[in-house]
């Protein structure tokens, strides 16, 4: 999911995400080193990225006094990074604190239940009836793996 490419068949649907003109869109797409359009459509990111590094160099080099084609190099810059940030959270590359934190919650929970109730209610009966060590080793490592499990939830609510 995290290598998915974000694509639009047409420049009017890549300049409605962009949230910029046709005419913007077609001024930077007509620049050197501009992305091309491929076989199954614009590629969003690589166009946005584009246009945000050329609106930063365009604000850069603009005259002191052409100060409102320097504010609009920025804000277009500004929309792409915007536009960056939203595709990346639609792909889950940034997730909200909270979001973790709730899931921390809601798997650690349980685990910590399953923690007491082996070492506080059975571990004692279980140990009292056993005579040898290798039995209670055995007991120990029903229980860590019980844990274990417990614990790879949460690894498999947050893939890598």
């Amino acid at each position: 999911m995290k290598n998915q490419k974000t694509v639009v068949p047409t420049k009017l649907a890549l300049a409605k995400r962009l949230a910029v003109s046709r005419g913007t869109l077609d001024t930077y797409l007509c620049l050197a080193g501009a992305p091309d359009r491929g076989a199954d459509g614009w590629d969003v990111e690589a166009v946005a990225a584009f246009i945000a590094a050329r609106a930063e160099s365009d604000a850069t080099a603009s005259k002191a006094s052409d100060t409102i084609g320097k504010l609009r190099a920025r804000e277009i810059g500004l929309r792409c990074e915007r536009l960056k940030f939203k595709l990346e959270c639609e792909r889950r590359d940034w997730v909200k604190k909270t979001e973790v934190a709730q899931s921390i919650v809601r798997i650690m929970g349980p685990a910590v239940n399953l923690m007491e109730q082996k070492l506080v209610a059975e571990y004692p009966s279980e140990v009292a009836g056993l005579n040898d060590v290798a039995s209670v080793r055995v007991y120990g490592r029903r229980v860590y793996d019980d844990m274990c499990v417990a614990m790879h939830k949460l690894a498999e609510e947050w893939p890598a």
